[in-house]
């Protein structure tokens, strides 16, 4: 219980310092390139969940 407490909180520290890092920083990040950002975290999303739930089931003929 004591090393999932401490994953719990290095991961919700490690996320709040990157998105305050990216809030102040200016990134020139057309529309077209954050949907195809988004596109592709989706898809890789959605790959790796059907991969933890049918095994290689995405990437096989079965």
């Amino acid at each position: 219980m004591n090393k999932k407490l401490i994953l719990i909180s290095v991961i919700t520290v490690s996320t709040t310092a990157i998105g305050l890092f990216l809030y102040n920083a200016r990134h020139p990040i057309a529309a077209d390139s954050l949907i195809g950002y988004v596109a592709v975290l989706a898809v890789a999303a959605v790959t790796a969940l059907e991969y933890r739930l049918h095994g290689k089931r995405s990437l096989s003929r079965r």
